[in-house]
């Protein structure tokens, strides 16, 4: 995670996997945009998701 340099947006990455079965395995790549609200609690503006290779 990191912080913009105005401290009002932030973001967070990463590798999710999903275990549907126990034979059956997918992986994403993440990215979570968020915005500092007026009561300095964080909401999630933006999400983005691809799938990762296999």
């Amino acid at each position: 995670a990191d912080k913009a340099l105005g401290g009002d947006l932030a973001y967070t990455y990463g590798v999710a996997t999903i275990d549907y079965t126990t034979d059956l395995r997918e992986s994403f790549h993440y990215l979570f945009i968020w915005e500092r609200q007026a009561d300095f609690s964080w909401n999630i503006i933006s999400q983005i998701f691809t799938l990762a290779e296999r």
